[in-house]
C-alpha cells in the first residue's frame, strides 16, 4: 500500500471529536454518558456513542486526537475494516463495562478506552506481521502501565477536569480479540479449524 494513502477514516473521527468539542457547553452536557438520564429518554441512548466522541476539556480532546490521529492512521494503513472493527469493538466493551453493575461512575466521556481497543489491535498485528522483539515489549509496557493506574486509580500522563476512569482502557483492551474476529473472520476460523485437526 502506497505510504501517500491518506487516512480518511481516521481525519473523520478526528474531525467529528474536534466538531463535537465546539458545540455549546448545553448541548455538550447531552452528549455525556449519564447512567441517570438512559432510563428516562430513549434518545439519551445515543450517548452510549456520543460519549466516546465528546471531551472534558481541551486538554482531554487534543491528548485523545493526538492517539486516534497515531493509532487510527496506522490501522487504517493496513486495512480499513480493522479501524472500523476495532472503533465499533472497543465501543461495544467499555459501553458493556460503564453498563454494568461493577461500574463505580454515573457519568464518563472521552476515546481514551476505546483508544486501548486501538492499541491492542495495532500490537496485536505487529506482532503477527514481524514477531520482533520489541513489540513484544512495547506490550509488556503498556500492559504493566495499564496495571499500575488500575492499581493507582490515576493516569500517569494526564490530568483533565474530569478524572480518568482507568478501568474503560482495561475494558478497551479487553474487546480487542472481539475487533480481530470481526476484522478476520475467515483467518479466525481456519486456526480454530487447524487447531482441531491437529
Amino acid at each position: 500500500m502506497s505510504c501517500t494513502h491518506i487516512p480518511r477514516i481516521t481525519l473523520t473521527l478526528c474531525a467529528l471529536a474536534l466538531c463535537l468539542q465546539l458545540l455549546p457547553e448545553a448541548l455538550q452536557s447531552l452528549l455525556y454518558f449519564d447512567r441517570a438520564l438512559l432510563s428516562g429518554s430513549p434518545v439519551a441512548s445515543l450517548s452510549l456513542i456520543t460519549a466516546h466522541w465528546i471531551h472534558a476539556d481541551w486538554s482531554h480532546l487534543v491528548w485523545n486526537l493526538v492517539a486516534l490521529g497515531v493509532l487510527g492512521t496506522i490501522l487504517e494503513q493496513h486495512s480499513a475494516r480493522l479501524l472500523v472493527s476495532a472503533v465499533i469493538a472497543g465501543t461495544i466493551g467499555v459501553n458493556a463495562l460503564l453498563l454494568s453493575p461493577v461500574a463505580t461512575i454515573d457519568q464518563y466521556c472521552g476515546l481514551s478506552g476505546l483508544l486501548n481497543t486501538l492499541l491492542g489491535v495495532g500490537l496485536y498485528e505487529a506482532w503477527r506481521r514481524t514477531r520482533a522483539p520489541g513489540v513484544a515489549f512495547l506490550a509488556c509496557l503498556c500492559l504493566c502501565k495499564l496495571g499500575v493506574e488500575l492499581w493507582w486509580q490515576q493516569s500517569l500522563f494526564t490530568d483533565f477536569s474530569w478524572p480518568p476512569y482507568v478501568p474503560a482502557h482495561l475494558a478497551g483492551l479487553v474487546a480487542t480479540p472481539l475487533a480481530l474476529l470481526w476484522a478476520n473472520p475467515g483467518s479466525i476460523f481456519h486456526k480454530m479449524q487447524v487447531w482441531r485437526s491437529a
